[in-house]
């Protein structure tokens, strides 16, 4: 395995790296991926696209780390036309498209009409049984996600589904792709021949991020996997702009599996999904520059600016924040000191209960480094480091209390 790469696939969160496949394989149950082309329950098409972030310069990376993320990445989204809205009238006498009107009324309590779920799922049924394929994934969507007070029905679900994506609707198609490919379903059993029927079918129409889907279920849904395949797809979702595909097509191109190795090709598909804000692949570059694999040469600067990227992340593990805050704590030949930096990612760190950032905390309070200095604080943060094990940390504390007696 190419080494750059090696053991994405095979190492849990806490290792650091986890294959993109493996963070979003259940993203499906929530609404799928971001970032893709999305669909709402009017079936209006939502397209929503994270601008890509160049890498930037130290100061750009310091700068971003203290930016909401709502303003680090700019999102732009094609709204969805204004809903229709039904003659109250209407009654049983409703048209399927009426029918469903006056569904999405209830469900989102619009048009004059107080929010009601039971009454909404009573016109998306009849507007079903009219041949409201729109109505029919609405259904399916109730008893799928287990919102508004339905408890979740995987069978039911899928009954609704089916209806949908025989009439050619697909988003129902992508779901059933779900329901068929995964083992985590209650009351359903995985039927892979059935998974790729109606991943394919919501593949070809570009329904959400089916692509991606599909080109993961060739390669490690499949037996045998299909790769040849697996590239193909993948290739169509990275060239789409699905940030997960680029990463997983890269790891492929690395390996050479369905496709003639490329380092170069590889790493422009690394660095697209990096850009896109893609941690593991965030990740992924930190420790190529780190190290000078993966066809790049070793430089300390990038794998810094990549590490902060990574840090920067809402879903950042301590592992990351600590190694992005310690390189700034410490300082390089390239990287100047920069206390306060360090002492807020610390602060997120140890938020999360990690006994080296509580350590560095009680030191930098302690010593008043990139904050007031506040003995008690540091004896605090000292003090549950030290509970958690960390030696350095028992040091001080030991040291603090020998200075206290005298």
């Amino acid at each position: 395995m190419f080494s750059a790469f090696a053991g994405i696939k095979n190492k849990t969160a806490s290792g650091v790296f986890v294959s993109a496949v493996k963070i979003f394989q259940d993203a499906g149950r929530d609404g799928g991926v971001p970032d893709i082309l999305r669909e709402n329950r009017a079936g209006l098409p939502v397209a929503s696209r994270i601008i890509p972030r160049s890498a930037g310069t130290v100061a750009l990376t310091l700068a971003l780390f203290f930016v909401p993320p709502q303003a680090r990445a700019a999102v732009k989204t094609v709204p969805a036309s204004k809903i229709v809205c039904p003659a109250k009238a209407s009654g049983l006498n409703a048209t399927a498209q009426q029918a469903y009107a006056l569904g999405l009324a209830y469900e989102k309590g619009t048009c004059g009409f107080v929010e009601n779920v039971q009454k909404a799922m009573q016109w998306y049924r009849v507007a079903a049984q009219r041949g409201s394929r729109l109505a029919a994934y609405a259904m399916g969507e109730f008893y799928y996600a287990s919102n508004d007070g339905v408890a979740p029905d995987y069978p039911k679900a899928k009954k609704w589904f089916l209806e949908a994506a025989r009439r050619g609707y697909g988003p129902a198609q992508l779901r059933l792709g779900f329901l068929c490919a995964e083992h985590h379903y209650d009351g359903l059993k995985p039927d892979f021949k059935a998974a790729e029927k109606w991943y394919l079918a919501a593949a070809k129409q570009n329904a959400g991020d089916a692509q991606f889907r599909l080109g993961t279920f060739y390669h490690f849904y499949k037996k045998p996997p299909e790769l040849k395949k697996a590239v193909y797809w993948l290739t169509r979702a990275a060239e789409g702009g699905n940030r997960l595909a680029m990463f997983d097509l890269a790891r492929m191109i690395a390996d050479g599996e369905g496709t003639k190795k490329d380092p170069k090709k590889a790493l422009m598909w690394i660095t697209k999904s990096a850009n896109l804000g893609m941690p593991a692949a965030e990740m992924q570059l930190s420790d190529m520059y780190a190290s000078g694999t993966g066809g790049v040469k070793k430089d300390t600067m990038q794998s810094f600016i990549w590490t902060m990227k990574v840090a920067s992340e809402p879903s950042a593990i301590p592992y990351w924040i600590n190694k992005a805050a310690d390189i700034i704590f410490s300082g390089t030949r390239q990287i100047a000191k920069n206390y306060p930096v360090a002492f807020r990612l610390y602060s997120r760190a140890a938020a999360l209960g990690d006994a080296h950032a509580k350590a560095r905390l009680g030191l930098m309070y302690l010593k008043g480094l990139g904050t007031k200095a506040d003995p008690a604080l540091a004896r605090d943060y000292f003090s549950q480091a030290a509970a958690a094990g960390n030696e350095t940390a028992r040091h001080f504390l030991d040291g603090m209390k020998t200075g206290a007696k005298k």
